[in-house]
C-alpha cells in the first residue's frame, strides 16, 4: 500500500529537465530516535541499535512528569554523487511498523539538523545522541535535536510535511517525503550535511514507528533515492540580429549585431558564436563569451500627456558585434548561435547582402532624385509622429530593444526637412508619388480642444519638415484626418477654411479632377453617433465639397477608414456620402501563427472583396502586416495580433493587387489611387521605409512590380555622401532623461555597454579613417571613437555625447559617436544638418 497523503515541496526544482540524469539508492549511514519519557527517565538513554525509528506526540502530557516525546534522526553518505552534478529529484522512504493509537490525526515534519551527531550502539552510559545530547557528551542546545526549517527558524516551514489522519491500514505502508530541496542544498555546500530530522506537529497522545536501518526485515529498511545529472539549462536566449545599416556593401567593413535576452534574473555566462557564408570574414574573433547582463530604462509616455515615464528593460540583455568584410559582392545567411552549461543552443540566421561597393564624393546636400517611371500613382500613409520629446511620439526609446526597426535615417526627427528629403528622394525613385500623413487638432493635455485650428503635435512633419524640403515640389502629399471620439462633434467645426488655406491649395496637394483627395480616420459608428446620424454626417461632407466649390476647387474626395469584412458597413458608408472607402491597416485581421500564404490570401480577399461587392469605390491598401510589440511592451496598447510579410511575400501581395487594379473600369478610385501600409510605423509595427531589418526590399518589391524603370539601380545612404546622422536631437534628449553630467574617460569605460555617454573635454591626439582617439587634457587616460567622416585633426579639443561599445576581438572599450554629437572648441560640430536647418 501507498500512503494516500503525501505533500510534495519543492523550490529548487528546475522547469527545465536535466540531462544524463542517474539515479542512486542509498541507505543511512547513522539512524536513531530521541525519547523522552520523564517516568522511566530515557531522555539519556541511546537507541542507536534500534530497529525501530520513533515518533511521539504527546501535547497533553508533554512537560509533566509521566509526559512523551520522541523525535527521530537519519543522516546518509552523499558523496556516491558527483560534485557539481543537479538534484532533480531526492526521495526519502520510510516503512511504518506501528503505531498508537490504532489511528490518530498529526503530522509528520521534517527539517535539517544544524549539529553534528553520533548514532551509537544503545551502550549505557549513552554513546551516542539522546534527547539530551548529540553524541553521548555535547548537548543539544533545545532538548530533542537542533533543527530549521527552510526559512532558518524552528518550528517554521519545514522542508516536508506528511499529513494525517493515519489509521492502522497504514501499517506496512512507505511513507514517501520529497527532500530534493534539501538535499540540493546539501550537495551544493550551502549547508553542511548533518542529516534529516522528523517530529510530529498536531494532533496529541500518538505514536508512529518505521523501520530503521538495523531493522531485520530489509524492507523496512529507510531509502533515500537520489536523481542526478548535468546542470539544468535555464532556457534559451533570445536573439535579434541586425545589421548596422540598411546597405551592405562589399569592400567595407560591415557591422552585425545581436542583442541577447536573458530569461532569467541570473548573471550567466554564454558563448556567442556568429558563422559566415563563404566569400565573408570575420575581422576578430568568431565567438564572444558574454558575462554582464544588464537592463537600460525605457521613456514612453503610454499614450498621454504625462511625463515620459522612466521603466527598466523587461529581461537583462547584451549586444555581442562583429565586423565583417567581403571583398565582392556576395549574399549568404549569416548565423548567430547562444550557448553555455546553463542555456539550450539558440540559433537566429540573418541574411546579408552584400553589394558592389560605390564611390561618392562628399555632399553639402541630399542628392536629386532618381524618379523611377510608373503610370501608378501611389501613396505610403505616413504616421508624422517622430518629433523627438513630443508627448505623441511615444517615441524612439520603447522601439529600442527592437533595434532591427532601426530606420536607415537613425532615431530621427521628422520636422527635420533634410530627413524628408531622403524620404522623398526614396519614395520617388521606388515609384511612390505621395505621403498620406495623419493628421488631428492640437488638444492640450487636460482634454481641451484649441479654439483655433491648427495641427496637433503630428502637424512638425509636414509644416517643418515637408514643407522646408527642398524636394517638396516634386512630390504630392494628402492628410488623413483622425477623428478622435474624446473631443466629439466640436472638433470638425472649422477644419475646412484651415485646410484649404494651409494644403489644398499647395500645388503638390493630391487633387483628382481638381478635387483635393482626404481621407478620413475613424469607426464609423463612433462619428455617425456625435454628429447626430447618417443624414448629418451627409450633410456635413456635402458642405466641405460646396465649400470647396467656393474656393475655387472642382468639389472633394472624402475617403473613409473600413478594414473589416462586412459589406453592411461599406453601405452604411456610402449612405454617409463618402466618395470610397480605404484601409489603414489590417489590425485584428489575420489571427497569431498564420502561415503566410494563407495570411497573405487573407490580407488579399479583404481588398478584393470591395470589388466583388460592388457597393463603392475602394482605394486598395498594400499591406505589410502588423506587430506592435514594442508598444505592446512599453505602452498600454491593446492586445492585438501579430503578422508581418517578408519582401517576397509583399512583392506577391503587390502583384496580385496589381493584377486586381489593372482590371478595373477607367475613371474608378480604386484604380487611380493606391497605398502602401505603411511608411514608418515603427512602433505599431507596419514599415516599408528603409530600415535595418530589410534595407530597401520592401521598396524594390514596390518598383519591381510598378515601376518600367530597369530594375537594377543604386539606393544612397545619407552616410555614403557623408550626410547625417540624423539622431542627436534624441541621443541629447535621452540623456537629458537621464540627467547625464559629463564624465571621464576611467568613468566612461565603467559603463556597460550600450549606456549613453557625455565625455568631459578631451584632445584628438591620433586620426586614423572613421576612427580617431582621444586624451584626456592630464594625458592619464584616453579612449577610441568612431564616427564616419569626423573631419577632425590631432590637437582638436572636442567634447562627445556617444555611446559606449567593447571591441569583442580585444574587449578594448570604445565610443560609438556615429549617431551622437561632437563639438570642437566650443564651435558647433554636431550634425551638418541640424546647423543647416537652423540657417533655414
Amino acid at each position: 500500500m501507498i500512503a494516500k497523503a503525501v505533500l510534495i515541496v519543492v523550490l529548487l526544482t528546475s522547469a527545465y529537465p536535466i540531462v544524463q540524469a542517474a539515479v542512486v539508492t542509498l541507505t543511512p549511514v547513522a539512524d536513531s530516535h530521541m525519547l523522552c519519557w520523564e517516568a522511566n527517565d530515557e531522555r539519556n538513554t541511546n537507541y542507536g541499535n534500534s530497529q525501530s525509528l520513533v515518533l511521539i506526540n504527546d501535547l497533553i502530557h508533554f512537560g509533566q512528569a509521566s509526559g512523551f516525546t520522541a523525535n527521530t534522526v537519519l543522516r546518509f553518505d552523499l558523496s556516491a554523487i558527483p560534485s557539481g552534478n543537479y538534484v532533480s529529484s531526492a526521495l526519502l522512504k520510510l516503512r511504518v511498523i506501528g503505531m498508537h493509537p490504532a489511528g490518530f490525526g498529526g503530522n509528520i515534519e521534517i527539517c535539517r539538523v544544524t549539529a553534528p551527531w553520533m548514532e551509537g550502539n544503545g551502550a549505557v552510559p549513552a554513546d551516542g545522541v539522546t534527547y539530551y545530547r548529540r553524541d553521548g557528551i555535547n548537548t543539544w542546545t533545545t532538548p530533542a535535536g537542533d533543527y530549521v526549517g527552510r526559512t532558518g527558524m524552528q518550528d517554521v516551514d519545514p522542508y516536508a510535511v506528511m499529513a494525517g489522519p493515519f489509521t492502522a491500514e497504514n501499517v506496512g505502508d512507505q511513507h514517501i517525503f520529497d527532500v530534493t530541496e534539501l538535499v540540493a542544498e546539501w550537495l551544493s555546500g550551502q549547508y553542511p550535511n548533518y542529516g534529516f530530522i522528523l517530529h510530529g506537529s498536531y494532533g496529541y497522545d500518538w505514536e508512529l514507528d518505521y523501520g530503521s536501518r538495523e531493522n531485520v526485515v530489509p524492507l523496512n529498511r529507510p531509502v533515500l533515492e537520489v536523481e542526478y545529472g548535468n546542470r539544468p539549462k535555464r532556457g534559451s536566449i533570445s536573439i535579434r540580429c541586425f545589421w548596422d545599416t540598411a546597405v551592405q556593401r562589399a569592400g567595407r567593413i560591415e557591422r552585425l549585431s545581436a542583442r541577447l535576452e536573458n530569461p532569467t534574473e541570473d548573471q550567466l555566462p554564454a558563448n556567442v558564436t556568429l558563422t559566415v557564408p563563404p566569400g565573408v570574414r570575420i575581422i576578430g574573433s568568431p565567438t564572444v563569451r558574454v558575462t554582464n547582463w544588464a537592463r537600460r530604462t525605457i521613456y514612453c509616455t503610454r499614450y498621454n500627456c504625462n511625463p515620459f515615464e522612466p521603466v527598466p528593460e523587461k529581461r537583462p540583455n547584451v549586444v555581442v558585434t562583429w565586423r565583417v568584410w567581403a571583398d565582392t559582392p556576395v549574399e549568404g545567411e549569416f548565423k548567430v548561435a547562444v550557448s553555455g552549461d546553463d542555456w539550450f543552443t539558440s540559433e537566429k540566421t540573418l541574411l546579408g547582402k552584400f553589394k558592389p561597393p560605390i564611390s561618392l564624393p562628399p555632399a553639402t546636400k541630399v542628392p536629386d532624385p532618381q524618379p523611377a517611371a510608373t503610370s501608378y500613382l501611389i501613396g505610403a500613409l505616413h504616421w508624422p509622429g517622430w518629433k523627438t520629446g513630443t508627448w505623441a511620439a511615444t517615441g524612439w526609446s520603447p522601439i529600442e530593444p527592437f533595434p532591427e526597426r532601426k530606420p536607415a535615417l537613425g532615431w530621427y526627427d521628422d520636422s527635420c526637412p533634410e530627413v524628408v528629403d531622403w524620404e522623398i528622394k526614396w519614395a520617388l525613385e521606388h515609384s511612390i508619388s505621395y505621403f498620406c500623413y495623419v493628421w488631428n487638432r492640437l488638444t492640450y493635455c487636460d482634454g481641451r480642444l484649441d479654439p483655433i485650428v491648427q495641427p496637433g503635435t503630428w502637424g512638425y512633419a509636414i509644416h517643418d519638415g515637408l514643407f522646408r524640403s527642398r524636394f517638396g515640389s516634386l512630390f504630392k502629399f494628402c492628410i488623413m484626418y483622425e477623428y478622435r471620439p474624446e473631443l466629439g462633434a466640436l472638433q470638425l467645426g472649422g477644419l475646412m477654411p484651415y485646410w484649404v488655406e494651409n494644403y489644398f491649395r499647395r500645388p503638390n496637394y493630391l487633387k483628382l479632377d481638381n478635387k483635393p483627395v482626404l481621407f478620413f480616420y475613424e469607426w464609423a459608428q463612433r462619428y455617425i453617433e456625435d454628429l447626430g446620424g447618417i443624414t448629418k454626417v451627409r450633410e456635413l461632407l456635402d458642405g466641405w465639397r460646396r465649400y470647396c466649390v467656393s474656393q475655387g476647387f472642382a468639389g472633394l474626395y472624402v475617403i473613409a477608414e473600413y478594414r473589416g469584412n462586412d459589406p453592411n458597413v461599406v453601405r452604411i458608408l456610402k449612405d454617409c456620402g463618402f466618395d470610397a472607402t480605404f484601409a489603414y491597416c489590417f489590425a485584428d485581421q489575420v489571427p497569431d501563427g498564420t502561415l503566410p500564404a494563407t495570411a497573405l490570401d487573407i490580407v488579399y480577399s479583404k481588398v478584393n472583396s470591395r470589388v466583388r461587392w460592388n457597393i463603392m469605390p475602394d482605394v486598395p491598401t498594400i499591406s505589410v502586416g502588423w506587430d506592435p510589440t514594442p508598444w505592446q511592451t512599453y505602452t498600454n496598447y491593446w492586445p492585438t495580433n501579430h503578422f508581418y510579410f517578408r519582401p517576397s511575400e509583399y512583392k506577391a501581395l503587390c502583384e496580385r493587387i496589381k493584377a486586381m487594379v489593372d482590371a478595373l473600369p477607367e475613371g474608378c478610385l480604386g484604380k487611380r489611387l493606391i497605398l502602401l501600409d505603411n511608411w514608418n510605423e515603427w512602433g505599431e509595427g507596419h514599415y516599408i521605409a528603409p530600415c535595418r531589418q530589410a534595407g530597401f526590399d520592401y521598396l524594390d518589391a514596390v518598383r519591381d512590380t510598378f515601376s518600367t524603370s530597369p530594375r537594377q539601380h543604386i539606393d544612397i545612404l545619407p552616410e555614403e555622401v557623408g550626410l547625417g546622422p540624423y539622431d542627436a536631437p534624441y541621443l541629447k534628449w535621452l540623456l537629458a532623461q537621464e540627467s547625464v553630467s559629463p564624465v571621464s574617460v576611467q568613468e566612461a569605460k565603467k559603463l556597460a555597454d550600450g549606456t549613453p555617454v557625455r565625455c568631459a573635454p578631451m584632445y584628438v591626439t591620433a586620426v586614423f579613417g572613421d576612427c580617431f582617439y582621444a586624451e584626456q587634457p592630464d594625458r592619464t587616460a584616453g579612449i577610441r571613437l568612431i564616427k564616419p567622416n569626423h573631419g577632425l585633426s590631432e590637437g582638436d579639443e572636442i567634447c562627445v555625447i556617444g555611446i559606449m561599445a567593447s571591441d569583442n576581438a580585444t574587449g578594448e572599450r570604445y565610443i560609438e559617436v556615429s549617431n551622437g554629437t561632437i563639438t570642437i572648441a566650443s564651435a558647433v560640430h554636431e550634425e551638418r544638418t541640424e546647423a543647416k536647418n537652423e540657417i533655414r
